[in-house]
């Protein structure tokens, strides 16, 4: 789903002011302009820095507008993955690399059924400079192709977090390949209704829920269903804005603010974890060891 299809975007798109859409010297001032009132922390856990928005937006404008509002971490992936290391020279503290396996935009669609993506993943990966691998797209019925098969064993073998953009039914194929895999399910599978979500986290404790895309607080008003997933899960949720287009950097700032409106509604220890706490947490956690098999 792109930017301009998302209900989350059309919400946005409601708050901002139509005059200066179109001025793109206003541009950087509506996106990065920061707030005088303190922010609470946030700690992005999907951003990209993609070829498009390296066009329009600097690594110096995107630095800026972690210190503006205040957002203390992310997890970065880019396509190019150059340009996520560009943004990690720059923010080695807040930017936490997680390695793409598209070698470029063309890849995107197919790159699971390329066998020469393996040596590319497997070159990229020994480096040790990733955290994490993803967002990668996955669509129904390829989660056992050779070259998904090798990037899961990548994943547990160098302690990497998958970003996963997939539906309901494939993450639990995943987990059926191992189920030690520590996956953050990215946009909550998009289009997925709460009570799916929630299905997923009562039977996989490695699974965490990433948020971008995802119009949690229609009007303002946290869902009724959302909201009793974070307060039963506080633990299992990420913040993400998303943001992957030059468009969608527009409105870094006031889904920033979104977001924030919402977690005010929530009890301060809930909103706190699902701020920033879970991916500071997530950062640290490990693989669990294989299960003995038995006879």
């Amino acid at each position: 789903m792109t930017a301009s299809k998302s209900p989350l975007m059309k919400t946005l798109r409601r708050w901002a002011w139509s005059p200066f859409v179109v001025l793109p010297p206003i541009l950087l001032i509506v996106v990065f302009w920061p707030r005088e009132t303190p922010q609470p922390p946030i700690f992005d856990a999907q951003m990209h820095y993609n070829l498009e928005v390296k066009r329009v937006y600097s690594v110096n404008a995107i630095s800026d507008a972690f210190e503006r509002h205040n957002v203390v971490g992310a997890f970065v992936s880019s396509t190019p993955n150059e340009n996520t290391d560009l943004l990690w020279e720059a923010n080695s503290s807040r930017v936490h690399r997680l390695f793409v396996p598209y070698r470029n935009r063309d890849d995107r669609d197919d790159w699971f059924n390329k066998p020469e993506i393996i040596p590319y993943m497997e070159n990229a990966l020994a480096s040790g400079r990733y955290q994490g691998i993803g967002e990668f797209h996955l669509p129904p019925g390829q989660a056992f192709t050779p070259v998904l098969t090798r990037l899961l064993e990548l994943a547990i073998e160098h302690n990497l977090l998958l970003s996963v953009h997939a539906d309901d039914y494939t993450v639990r194929d995943l987990y059926a390949f191992d189920p030690r895999l520590r996956i953050l399910w990215a946009h909550a599978g998009m289009t997925v209704r709460p009570n799916k979500v929630e299905e997923l986290l009562k039977k996989h404790r490695t699974l965490w829920v990433e948020l971008s895309h995802r119009n949690v607080a229609p009007e303002g008003k946290l869902d009724p269903a959302w909201e009793e997933l974070f307060l039963h899960y506080p633990d299992r949720f990420l913040i993400g804005t998303g943001a992957y287009s030059s468009e969608s950097w527009y409105y870094f700032g006031l889904g920033l603010r979104y977001t924030r409106a919402w977690l005010a509604q929530l009890p301060p220890h809930v909103s706190e974890r699902i701020a920033y706490r879970n991916a500071q947490a997530l950062l640290k956690a490990r693989y669990l060891p294989a299960s003995p098999k038995t006879d």
